[in-house]
């Protein structure tokens, strides 16, 4: 054969070699793909959704479903293909198993870069035909962006460096260049933050090795490009405030050195399959590794010293990424999670480092030994092929399961059942029925559509014992079928508690004391949710709450609203006549759910505790609970009552008499309100669950407010409440009874104008109860005012008193007493409460300060100014605050500053400094107990006050205190040393008492 002929062929066998490398490549990723391709992984099946959803033209999510980070470029590249070929799982997995693909000419081109012989692209191309288990895993199986990530980080190192070396060979690259690396930052950004290693790593380079003469321009092209890139990120973001940046209090999370030792010894091995390995595949494999990696560093060395650019370049790009990525990850939280996907970015540049090491070798060896190059490469491929063999038992696996599904789909469908609640682990099974059945994950879905159809399902299921909806059913009564479709657990056909029930009333009750003896009846049972019972005891420790009854009483239910929480553990017992202490309930665990007509909903919204027992007649009740501290915001007892009407059969009855009446708001309970809203939409706002419909215009919030057509609906055992509370608003309404309801609603000839205004009520859901006291006293009061200019001032004064009786210490409201009994010639009664006014707002010693966040000192009450060392006084400071609450709240320092002496009252802002807490204009009164230091020298103290607003310079680590901050600057005639305002008064400490 002629020579040039033998150089021809030589030639065409590399890149032959390539593109056959390429090809396998290919078809080992489109052959994982296929065995994929039911998507039964949860969070694949996230992805297979959204990929339906686009190429359905439903939706077009920016982020990974109920997530603020994980971009939705991968899946709308599985969408386009499902747009152009039809809706498949395995189209949905050959999207990410494109894009994996497209990663690995980058790498072919970096590998050659670093070193110029084909051998080392070649050899990190057969690293990477099938890859480590992981990185395969996420080539083949769309899981949030994964592939892209790989394929945009990758390309932004390698462009980078490309842009350095041709500027240091006198070709420096356009601004287009840059526009092109921002832009593919952006994409790779918006796909997934882990991409920021790449980022870093590639900017810090270019800022080091390029020229600063042309930065600026390059700087703005890159910025323009990342901005038109990242877009979707920072358009969502923005409406959404920001929340993909809470992934930045992830860093800083542990020890740097641990976190690198962590990095080095556990994930890094782990994500090259080395930690399930045999013991001798540990050290084949991993002494592998190591040597690539120091071959690779002496490359890189070498080509420094021959002045070889690219591989200068190029191995200085891989090592200062593996450093920044193992920085970036030992101090986050991604350290904590037992997961190699976090680490995939790093698995191109140990393909690269392979490569050079293959290439060295071969180049090292004898030309009869050069095979042998090959071998450390050919014993980390061999190690590969089980994820192959995975991929087939999956595939054979999925199919069965695909099959299991279809059938409990079919089931459920026979039996007509709308929606389920499932764990998250059969999230999948959306796709894999697609979307025939409403499956929702318990709580809050991340694709709310699921949850707004479980919430207005008539008929639901439940699957796996969801939320522990069997241990809610044995604790709290009810019931519900369990059937076993193909071997899937699901419970549906529910039954709730018997709900015929009549109310106690609150007279029957003597007491209620708990473990201290405190007496908490007035607080547990005013109606009033703003006030609460709250537990003394100990965190931790066995509190129990008494209730003593005037004389022995028949019961069958409990009801509690507890604040802020729901004690983990309750148990309810009684003393029957004569006798001891029985349980009556076993131990009850906090659960997700409540009934609420006919079915269980789960969730906070208008959420209490309805306990049901067997009927009994006892002298006394106890609670007892295990755990956090809590309080009791509300406690009703029923006992057994007559027939009941279920609500399901009542229910046309009850739409007809609310269009009848032209009804268009209705306060009801849960099931109610859905019900309603599925039969007649918007054309009646109801209390829809916040999270579920959150902006829905026909949804009423847990504030009560009236119009003419509003209604309130309570069962007939509540009814009595929701009197008694309307009564104490001077609320009108009539009542009409459709079994097993009550309905309130407004006579048209006997609405009055002043209804309309702030109540201060709240809708628990079952009844209404009494709220913002203070919100309620204004309505009075500005009533009082209309009547006054009507001349009906003993009326005036009527509504006065009463405001005075529902909010204490309100001086908006003492002062219009001051001023009507004036106007009525009652100067003795004015002065009475002329001083009361101005205990309440007026300070004895005045001295404005207006500091600049809008908050404004008036002055303060020192009491007798007299004080003996060891001794407590009394002080009173006077502030007013800005009508929009403060963005920061800052802490008040007072410093008495003697000669010889020194002490503080440093204390927070009081909580009042909010536009919330002044309906009127109003001075708040902050009443505070000093006690001064036993060794305090005797001599005059003056008193210096200041707002420090902690934080200004910067937060620092989580879980360190934040010294830093700043005093706030104000205006103010007062004398100041760097914004301490020294207050015209000084307090006398006088010798100790010998």
């Amino acid at each position: 054969m002629a020579p040039n002929r033998v150089n021809r062929l030589a030639d065409y066998r590399v890149p032959a070699i390539v593109l056959l490398l390429l090809a396998v490549a290919l078809a080992t990723r489109i052959y994982g793909a296929w065995c994929l391709r039911y998507n039964l992984n949860p969070d694949a099946g996230v992805v297979a959704l959204m990929v339906k959803h686009m190429a359905e033209g439903r939706d077009f999510p920016v982020f990974f479903y109920g997530q603020p980070y994980m971009g939705s470029l991968e899946p709308l590249i599985s969408a386009v293909l499902c747009r152009l070929f039809g809706l498949s799982g395995f189209l949905v997995c050959l999207g990410t198993a494109l894009l994996g693909f497209l990663t690995l000419p980058v790498i072919y081109c970096w590998t050659r870069e670093l070193d110029s012989s084909r051998v080392a692209g070649i050899a990190a191309l057969a690293f990477l035909l099938v890859g480590p288990f992981g990185y395969f895993h996420y080539q083949i199986s769309p899981r949030g962006g994964y592939a892209a990530t790989l394929l945009f980080g990758t390309l932004v190192l390698w462009l980078s460096g490309r842009g350095i070396v041709r500027e240091w060979q006198g070709s420096p690259p356009r601004a287009a260049w840059f526009l092109l690396l921002g832009l593919l930052a952006g994409l790779g950004w918006w796909s997934n933050q882990l991409v920021t290693a790449d980022l870093i790593t590639a900017a810090l380079l270019v800022v080091l090795l390029l020229s600063p003469r042309r930065l600026a321009l390059r700087t703005l092209a890159a910025a323009a490009g990342f901005a038109l890139g990242s877009w979707p990120f920072w358009w969502w973001n923005a409406a959404h405030q920001w929340a993909s940046f809470g992934f930045l209090g992830t860093f800083a999370r542990r020890p740097m050195g641990e976190g690198l030792s962590l990095f080095f010894l556990d994930r890094l091995p782990d994500l090259l399959d080395l930690a399930g390995a045999t013991q001798p595949q540990k050290f084949f494999c991993g002494a592998i590794y190591i040597v690539a990696a120091l071959i690779t560093a002496g490359v890189m060395f070498q080509a420094g010293r021959q002045r070889r650019l690219p591989g200068g370049v190029f191995g200085l790009m891989l090592f200062a990424f593996i450093l920044i990525s193992a920085l970036i990850f030992s101090t986050s939280h991604f350290a904590e999670m037992n997961s190699p996907r976090y680490l995939l970015p790093l698995v191109p540049v140990v393909a690269v480092m392979v490569g050079v090491m293959t290439a060295r070798f071969q180049a090292w060896l004898p030309a009869a030994l050069a095979w042998a190059a090959w071998l450390p490469l050919l014993i980390l491929v061999a190690c590969q092929f089980p994820a192959l063999q995975w991929a087939g038992r999956r595939a054979r696996g999925e199919a069965a399961y695909q099959r299991q599904i279809e059938s409990v789909g079919t089931f459920l469908n026979e039996r007509r059942v709308a929606a389920a609640y499932i764990p998250y682990s059969l999230y999948a099974w959306h796709f894999a029925l697609r979307e025939v059945i409403g499956l929702s994950e318990l709580g809050l879905d991340r694709y709310p559509a699921y949850s707004r159809q479980a919430e207005l399902a008539e008929r639901i299921a439940v699957f796996h014992n969801a939320g522990g909806l069997s241990e809610f059913l044995s604790a709290y009564g009810g019931s519900a079928r369990l059937e076993q479709p193909s071997g899937v657990d699901v419970q549906m056909d529910f039954a709730p508690p018997s709900s015929a029930h009549s109310r106690l009333p609150v007279e029957t009750i003597e007491r209620i004391t708990d473990s201290k003896g405190r007496d908490g009846r007035a607080l547990a049972m005013d109606y009033n949710l703003d006030t609460w019972w709250e537990s003394a005891a100990a965190e931790g420790e066995d509190e129990w709450v008494e209730i003593q009854f005037r004389k022995p009483e028949r019961l069958s239910q409990l009801r509690l609203l507890f604040f802020p929480q729901y004690p983990p553990e309750l148990q309810i017992e009684g003393r029957e006549l004569g006798g001891d202490w029985r349980a009556l309930t076993p131990v009850l665990l906090a659960s997700w759910y409540f009934w609420s007509g006919p079915r269980p909903y789960c969730g906070d919204w208008l959420y209490r505790l309805n306990i049901v027992f067997a009927p009994v007649t006892v002298e006394a009740l106890r609670l007892r609970r295990i755990g956090v501290k809590f309080g009791i915001r509300e406690l009703q007892l029923y006992a057994p009552g007559g027939a009941e009407v279920p609500e399901t059969q009542a229910f046309p009855e009850l739409v007809r008499l609310i269009q009848e009446r032209g009804l268009n708001r209705l306060y009801c309970d849960r099931w109610v309100a859905n019900a309603l809203h599925g039969a007649v939409g918007e054309e009646i706002q109801v209390p829809l669950e916040p999270t579920i419909f959150s902006g829905k215009s026909g949804r009423l919030d847990a504030e009560m407010s009236f119009t003419p057509q509003t209604g309130i609906l309570a069962r007939q055992e509540d009814a009595d409440g929701c009197r008694a509370v309307l009564a104490a608003r001077l609320v009108r309404m009539r009542e009409t009874a459709v079994s097993p309801w009550v309905l309130f609603d407004f006579e048209p000839a006997r609405w009055e104008d002043t209804t309309a205004a702030e109540l201060g009520l709240q809708w628990a859901g079952f009844a209404c109860f009494l709220s913002r006291n203070k919100f309620w006293t204004v309505t009075l009061a500005r009533r009082a005012d209309e009547y006054f200019l009507n001349s009906r001032k003993e009326e005036a004064l009527e509504l006065l008193f009463r405001a005075a009786r529902e909010y204490p210490d309100y001086h908006p409201v003492t002062e219009r007493l001051a001023w009507y009994f004036e106007a009525n010639g009652r100067m003795d009664e004015a002065e009475h409460w002329r001083k009361e006014s101005a205990r309440l707002a007026s300070p004895e010693i005045a001295a404005e300060i207006r500091f600049r966040n809008g908050a404004i000192f008036r002055g303060l009450t020192l009491g007798p100014g007299q004080v003996r060392p060891g001794e407590e006084f009394i002080i009173r400071y006077y502030w007013k605050y800005p009508t929009k609450p403060l963005l920061r709240l800052p802490r008040v320092f007072v410093h008495f500053q003697g000669k010889e002496g020194f002490f503080q009252d440093d204390h927070l802002l009081p909580r009042g400094a909010s536009a919330d807490n002044q309906p009127l204009p109003e001075t708040f009164c902050h009443e505070r107990t000093v006690k001064t230091p036993a060794d305090l020298p005797a001599g005059q103290y003056a008193v210096k006050i200041g707002l420090f607003e902690p934080g200004f310079a910067g937060a620092l680590r989580p879980g360190r205190p934040d010294s830093r901050g700043r005093r706030l600057r104000a205006d103010t005639s007062l004398p100041d040393e760097h914004n301490a305002f020294i207050l015209p008064v000084t307090l006398e400490v006088k010798s100790a008492v010998p």
